[in-house]
Order: structure tokens, then C-alpha cells, then sequence
């Protein structure tokens, strides 16, 4: 009887799985670089990804998402690299529920992908709750609640972030983004307002964000971080230009998983290449004490149907006037199967600054090509 229902068991799982509609997504990506260093070491790597998502309506008011990460794995590397290696590298990147309530209201309950405006506080998923209104007065509103920190289970020690935005498109993209963190065990507190607006001029577009970003750390005097960005563009036929622009203060900004992206790759992430950053890291966070300033210029121009062309230039600085760098970077994109397969080709050459150290080479690169599929 139980080598019955052990085979009856499974049995039944795969027939209630068969009666759930499920849709899949996902993309592929793999990508190849060459570059040196600071220390003028001449290297590079090849790896590939895999995002997966998985998800079906449960029911009318109830839906299910499970999304699946598969590396980076490195070529040659240990963690699934190596040959028969076969080590295990997947990762949940989001896992949650949500219910749609009779009135409209959505709840997401698990781990949640979310970003704000810019990606300049987050743009990563986190454990917690979702909670959205389509119609708050006249706004799309969401009020979060982001697990942080879990440290002892019977202790009040954690770190919490609560966190709401407002924004809508008519007759004017505007936003409002505000969020309150406290560490429970350090004592550590920030409050955080960050509003953004975007304007249109024929040709012009203008997307512009300001930040305030209240600091409190016990044995110390309080602290006001502030900043600004402002990103341009203009059409000018298929040809579009325009310039991204950052700046924030000596004191910083409380960061939970930032994913700012300026144009650049070798001081940033890289639309086709997010993984060489030798002169980029999120030095703009609180207790930096540095600031920074970046301003880029870039282009985009499409050739025919499915070519385009790209390229940007910028400069990066404390706010004390420490080059961090100069970086030029171009390069194209092909759809080799429209809405399918990508390819894309780059390089791009920095300089770096004082700030970076001493000894430092004359210039750093960085050569490389990605393939990405879309399903």
C-alpha cells in the first residue's frame, strides 16, 4: 500500500501542475571581454546568464511568480565553470504572490523585484511586502516593506526599510519617492526624499531627479546628504543626443542596491557589459565622504532596420575636484533575429584620475562582445 501512494503521490502533483496555465520568459546572455587593470595587467574573461521566469494565474484574483538566475558562470571558473564541474548556481531572484483585491488594490508578498526613478537608492529585489494602487489621487501609489537585515530571531535587531511612491504620466511624468530605514541594532536611521519630474520640448526631453537624504548615527552630529540628476535628450531625426549628468554632496545618500547607469562602462554599468567596472563603484553612498560628480554625453543613432550605432563620452570627480577618470566608449548593436537574437559589439578607453592611486598605467580598456536571447 505505500509503494502505492508513493507512486500515486507524484503522480497526482503532475496532474494538478497539468490543470494551472503557466507562461514562460526568460533571457540569455552570454558575453566576452578583454581588458587590463590598474595595475596594468592585460586579462579578461568570458561568462554566461540565464534569467528564467515562471509564472501563472492561480486564480482570477491570485497570481504566481518565480524567477530563476543561473550564473554569472565563468568560463573556467568554480562555480559551474570548470569541466564536470556542475556546481550548483541557481538563485531565486524573485519569488512572491499577488493578490489582487475586489477593489482593484495589488498585494505582493515574498522576494520582489523593484527599482526606483534612476536606480540611484535601489534596483534589485528584496524580501518584503508590495502593496499598489492604481488610483490614489490621480497618482499610481506603492508602499513597500524591505527585510533588510534579519539577525537574531528573538531579538529586536534587525533592519527594517519602509518605503512609498507616487507617480504618474499625465500631462506630465512626475514622481515621489520617500523611504525610512533604521537599523535596530546600530541605531543607524536615515529618511530619504527623492522627487523627479520629466519635461518635453520638441526635440528636447529633460528627466530630471533631486534627493534629500536625512542621516541620523548616534554619537555623532546628524547629517544631510543631497544631490541632483538630470538626464537630456534630443532628437534630431533618427540621430539622438544627449547628456546624463549626477551630483551628490560629501555626505552622501543611504543606498539599498543601487543600479545607476550613466552611459559608461568602464566608470559604470554598461548597457551591453556590467561586469568590468574598474573605475566604477557606488561612491556616492553615505559615509563615503567624497561625493561625486559624472557628466556624460552620449549618442545613439540607428542604421537601417536592425543596426544602431552607440556611443558616449564622460568624466567622473569628487566633489573636491579628484579626477576619478575620463572614459570614451562607442560601439554597435545587431538584432541578428528580430525580437529574438541581439548582438553587440563595444570598446572603450579611460583615463584614469589621482583618485584611483598612484602608479596608475595611461589608460585602461576594455574590448568585448555580448549575445543576449529574448524568449
Amino acid at each position: 500500500m505505500k509503494r502505492w501512494l508513493l507512486l500515486l503521490i507524484p503522480m497526482l502533483f503532475i496532474v494538478a501542475l497539468g490543470a494551472i496555465d503557466w507562461e514562460y520568459s526568460g533571457e540569455f546572455r552570454t558575453r566576452a571581454a578583454m581588458y587590463n587593470d590598474y595595475n596594468d595587467m592585460d586579462g579578461g574573461h568570458i561568462d554566461n546568464w540565464l534569467v528564467f521566469n515562471i509564472a501563472s494565474k492561480l486564480h482570477k484574483q491570485l497570481d504566481f511568480v518565480w524567477q530563476l538566475e543561473v550564473g554569472n558562470v565563468i568560463w573556467g571558473g568554480p562555480m559551474g565553470g570548470w569541466i564536470g564541474s556542475r556546481s550548483v548556481n541557481i538563485e531565486t531572484e524573485q519569488l512572491f504572490i499577488e493578490y489582487t483585491c475586489p477593489q482593484g488594490n495589488q498585494i505582493r508578498v515574498g522576494q520582489i523585484y523593484w527599482a526606483d526613478h534612476r536606480g540611484l537608492i535601489i534596483a534589485d529585489s528584496f524580501s518584503g511586502l508590495l502593496l499598489s494602487r492604481t488610483d490614489l489621487a490621480g497618482f499610481n501609489a506603492e508602499f513597500g516593506f524591505i527585510k533588510g537585515i534579519e539577525r537574531q530571531f528573538d531579538q529586536k535587531d534587525d533592519y527594517n526599510v519602509f518605503f512609498a511612491q507616487l507617480k504618474k504620466e499625465d500631462p506630465m511624468l512626475m514622481g515621489l519617492f520617500a523611504s525610512y530605514g533604521k537599523d535596530q541594532w546600530t541605531k543607524d536611521a536615515n529618511f530619504t526624499l527623492m522627487p523627479n519630474v520629466g519635461l518635453g520640448f520638441d526635440p528636447v526631453d529633460l528627466d530630471l531627479v533631486a534627493f534629500v537624504d536625512y542621516q541620523s548615527k548616534p554619537g555623532v552630529e546628524d547629517r544631510i546628504g543631497y544631490g541632483a540628476s538630470a538626464k537630456a535628450t534630443v532628437g534630431l531625426g533618427d540621430l539622438q543626443v544627449g547628456a546624463d549628468l549626477l551630483y551628490v554632496n560629501k555626505e552622501g545618500l543611504t543606498l539599498l542596491s543601487p543600479y545607476y547607469m550613466n552611459g559608461l562602462y568602464l566608470h559604470g554599468y554598461g548597457a551591453h557589459h556590467d561586469g568590468v567596472g574598474i573605475g566604477w563603484w557606488d561612491g556616492y553612498g553615505m559615509g563615503n565622504n567624497d561625493g561625486l560628480l559624472s557628466a556624460v554625453g552620449f549618442v545613439n543613432l540607428p542604421v537601417g532596420e536592425d543596426l544602431k550605432v552607440f556611443g558616449a563620452a564622460g568624466y567622473l570627480s569628487t566633489i573636491e575636484n579628484n579626477d576619478i577618470g575620463i572614459e570614451v566608449n562607442a560601439g554597435l548593436e545587431k538584432a541578428l533575429i528580430k525580437d529574438l537574437l541581439d548582438l553587440s559589439c563595444f570598446g572603450a578607453v579611460g583615463f584614469p584620475g589621482e583618485y584611483m592611486g598612484a602608479n596608475l598605467p595611461e589608460y585602461i580598456y576594455l574590448l568585448g562582445t555580448t549575445i543576449k536571447v529574448n524568449f
